[in-house]
């Protein structure tokens, strides 16, 4: 068994532009479920070899979206600022509305993913289905 120095990081990924500055680094500090917590900035690169739990994908990286599901090496809560991004396969998509950040939240890619959604998460958000779900009868 391992104890808790020697467990795998919590690592959270941010693939593209990192518009956080600083503000990501305090969590370096913190644990999560006894977990270290990494951050790990995919700013030029398509190649994501680390496992991501989160992983934020920016405006930047938009072009790579159809590709960034498939090169994921296991399940991650995928989040992004990119219009249609929860409808187009992402999980969580922050919208800007009347000076206030919203989001937008995919289910069925969640759970495909083996994760779910707090209740009270699901009251705050919008949820969507992907595209193609919503072309079918």
């Amino acid at each position: 068994m391992k104890t808790s120095s020697e467990r795998e990081p919590f690592n959270i990924c941010l693939f593209g532009q990192d518009d956080f500055g600083n503000a990501l680094d305090s969590l370096i500090t913190r644990r999560f479920h006894d977990m270290p917590t990494t951050i790990y900035r995919f700013a030029h690169s398509t190649a994501r070899n680390e496992r991501c739990e989160p992983l934020f994908v920016s405006v930047s990286k938009q072009p790579f979206l159809p590709s960034v599901n498939k090169s994921l090496q296991q399940p991650a809560l995928t989040i992004s600022d990119v219009s249609h991004f929860a409808g187009n396969g992402g999980m969580i998509e922050f919208v800007s509305s009347n000076k206030h950040i919203c989001f937008k939240t995919n289910l069925q890619q969640a759970h495909a993913a083996g994760l779910s959604v707090s209740a009270p998460l699901l009251e705050l958000a919008s949820v969507v289905a992907t595209e193609q779900q919503r072309d079918t009868p």
